[in-house]
């Protein structure tokens, strides 16, 4: 009779599933199957909790009305993970979107961006939202090439707008400054003397003084809207 062979303890699965490599070449932690299994309270996986299905066409939602799901996520309005506030995005590819947030109240409200999203494939698959400083912020295409954010009341543009042209610049007074000159401006939002949002500069004003001037008066272009 043979003698036994060296006993194989497993000590965690907590690297997962490995259906990629054949079965003698993952690593110790690994398995090749683990249908159904999680491994968050247990290095060796316990049963997956089961989903129940969630109504998306209650309250004033109209994602039902449209052909696919292109988004959903969820982020904590209040950083208290027990009170997330989910958000979803349908849509009829090349014909209309449809928006909707799902409150901590658990009613869906349909939401109308300030610019729309354009709806055509591929770019409506592409949409991603990151939470940040209390505010969710949204990439997606749309007329403007700017971010979007929810701030909980409107899904509007973040930031500010790039001023529309260069600013300009005259000699003033007499002297002898002199020299090639770079100038660009950017606006700014300020509360209570600090600075709150600040825009992307405007392209550059390339100013030759000359040479007679104490100074340059530079002036800032039309102000954004």
């Amino acid at each position: 009779m043979a003698a036994p062979g060296p006993s194989l303890d497993i000590v965690s699965l907590s690297g997962g599933m490995n259906d990629t490599l054949s079965p003698s070449a993952i690593a110790d932690d690994e398995c090749t199957n683990a249908t159904n299994v999680e491994f968050f309270h247990s290095n060796l996986g316990e049963r997956r909790n089961g989903c129940e299905a969630f109504d998306i066409v209650s309250g004033t939602s109209s994602l039902g009305d449209e052909t696919k799901t292109v988004h959903l996520s969820q982020w904590f309005p209040t950083n208290n993970p027990l009170a997330a506030e989910l958000w979803a995005i349908t849509a009829t590819p090349g014909t209309s979107v449809s928006v909707a947030r799902f409150d901590t109240a658990g009613v869906w409200h349909s939401i109308s961006p300030t610019d729309a999203i354009t709806n055509t494939a591929p770019n409506i698959y592409g949409i991603v939202t990151q939470a940040l400083n209390g505010h969710l912020f949204f990439a997606y295409p749309s007329a403007q090439n700017r971010m979007h954010v929810w701030d909980g009341t409107t899904l509007r543009r973040a930031g500010l707008a790039q001023p529309a042209a260069a600013p300009t610049g005259a000699n003033a007074g007499s002297g002898t400054f002199g020299g090639t000159r770079y100038y660009r401006v950017r606006f700014t939002t300020q509360v209570a003397g600090a600075t709150t949002v600040r825009g992307a500069p405007s392209a550059v004003l390339t100013f030759v003084p000359s040479g007679s001037g104490a100074s340059v008066t530079v002036t800032r272009p039309s102000l954004i809207t």
